[in-house]
């Protein structure tokens, strides 16, 4: 139907969906797709965690998996056995595991000196304080064991979660620094909870595929990714929690395809142009949702206003009216 100005107002979720979206994608970049409006509004909810993979961590000029490994030899003094270029995530693991059963602690210290920052990069810094100040977000797990999100969030090793449901004692409304960053990998300050080798991973499966479980299906929260490489939301890894009834779940990835946006119909996928974006996509889109939080949010309260003063205007009016006049 046609409103004022002879603007389209479609009803539809899809429509207002894109509608909303593509004003704060033009506010903010072309280069960014648009900002679906169930995931602004599970942001207003509190009922958003996040989940960080390495890429979130490139601003601070920490290494892919990749090079982590091939520079995990190196500091070991160790020769890298992979080959060039590798082509399966199960090469990578498979070189991690040997050099963790050659020396793990020494392995472990390594991964401290490669990953540990004494002081973040203003890249890095920027791109998580805008994780910190989203609001809605109700905590972060992370699969990576750098300390970049270490000021911004209350870390704490997968090792010490006391339930399957990490996060939701932790409402959104506390404050950033009491939201818990539980590291799936362990803290490398606690040698003990590290998951590296073989062994350490095979100690926490069980109970680790239970915890995903139960953050992916039962409900209560939307999974919004940050830096997970696009194969790891297949079904084969990340994938295999995700619901059967529906994409239910976010991530924000660079340069999607139109194949790739088929093969992972479970996931919605929100690309942004690397090279236009100078690789600063997660940040802008986090910059986006904020704003985005907070118009919906002020919308919402306008909305209740003006239902507020229809209702006190209809009641005035119905006092007034000349109810039960008797003749004369």
């Amino acid at each position: 139907m046609t409103g004022r100005k002879g603007r389209v107002h479609d009803p539809s979720p899809l429509r207002r969906t894109r509608n909303i979206a593509i004003e704060y994608r033009m506010d903010v970049s072309p280069h960014l797709d648009p900002i679906p409006l169930d995931l602004i509004d599970a942001l207003n909810e509190g009922n958003v965690v996040v989940c960080v993979g390495a890429g979130f961590s490139v601003p601070a000029g920490l290494p892919l998996f990749e090079g982590f490994v091939r520079k995990l030899a190196n500091m070991m003094g160790q020769e890298c056995k992979l080959s060039t270029p590798v082509l399966e995530y199960e090469a990578l693991d498979k070189e991690q595991f040997r050099l963790a059963s050659l020396d793990r602690n020494g392995a472990i210290n390594a991964m401290r000196k490669m990953l540990y920052l004494s002081k973040l990069p203003p890249k890095m810094e920027e791109q998580a304080k805008s994780l910190s100040s989203l609001d809605g977000v109700a905590g972060v797990f992370t699969f990576n064991w750098d300390n970049t999100l270490h000021g911004h969030f209350a870390p704490i090793p997968f090792s010490d979660i006391e339930h399957d449901d990490p996060f939701s004692s932790f409402p959104a409304s506390c404050l950033a620094r009491s939201r818990r960053l539980l590291g799936m990998q362990g803290s490398l300050l606690e040698p003990a909870s590290v998951a590296v080798s073989e062994a350490d991973y095979a100690r926490i499966k069980t109970r680790r595929q239970r915890c995903l479980d139960e953050l992916y299906k039962s409900g209560k929260f939307r999974i919004l990714h940050l830096g997970i490489a696009i194969d790891n939301l297949r079904p084969t890894a990340l994938g295999h929690h995700f619901p059967e009834n529906g994409p239910s779940h976010f991530a924000i990835v660079n340069d999607v395809t139109a194949t790739q946006r088929k093969q992972l119909m479970s996931i919605q996928l929100l690309s942004y142009d690397s090279k236009a974006t100078r690789w600063n996509g997660n940040r802008l889109y986090l910059d986006a949702l904020g704003r985005a939080v907070f118009a919906r949010r002020r919308q919402s309260r306008l909305h209740a206003l003006v239902a507020w003063g229809t209702a006190m205007l209809a009641t005035a009016l119905f006092l007034r009216a000349p109810w039960g006049h008797r003749r004369a």
